[in-house]
């Protein structure tokens, strides 16, 4: 990727986290967003969890949703207090991640006008935008995981085709 492309995809990543910033302090927060407290403080319980060393390490918070990202949120709140933008720029940050990955796919894959029309397509979507700045569950970090091991197994394929 030349520099030229990888400021273009910077530029765009960095407007679609301000357009995300735009809406952190409107909404409220909602149930299945903070629901990562469950795992976190004493309040709530996770559905299931493993005894480590006296410490309770949840593994599930409901019957469906695991803990990877009330792992993730734990050490966040070691540094600042839960509050809309605390839980809400960190997500923003992944799925603007996942605009950088989503670029590289479409690149190493279709080509770089395909690339460059995919990825303002979904930076531009603004349903994709409110669900990954209210990240109800584990959507954004889906995105991001799912997005990585495409881009690295398709890196894989063609440098072993070489």
């Amino acid at each position: 990727m030349t520099t030229w492309t990888q400021r273009g995809v910077i530029a765009v990543c960095v407007a679609f986290v301000a357009a995300g910033m735009l809406f952190v302090p409107r909404l409220g927060i909602e149930v299945d967003e903070a629901i990562v407290a469950n795992g976190i403080y004493h309040h709530g319980d996770p559905w299931y969890s493993w005894k480590i060393a006296g410490a309770e390490v949840p593994v599930m918070l409901i019957s469906y949703l695991g803990a990877l990202k009330t792992w993730f949120y734990s050490g966040v709140f070691l540094f600042a207090a839960p509050r809309p933008i605390v839980l809400r720029l960190p997500m923003l940050l992944f799925a603007a991640a996942s605009l950088w990955l989503f670029f590289e796919l479409l690149d190493r894959t279709i080509g770089r006008r395909a690339a460059w029309i995919g990825m303002l397509l979904l930076a531009t979507d603004t349903s994709y935008l409110l669900l990954n700045m209210a990240d109800y569950g584990p959507v954004t970090l889906q995105f991001v995981f799912k997005l990585a091991a495409l881009v690295l197994l398709v890196r894989f394929q063609q440098n072993t085709a070489n």
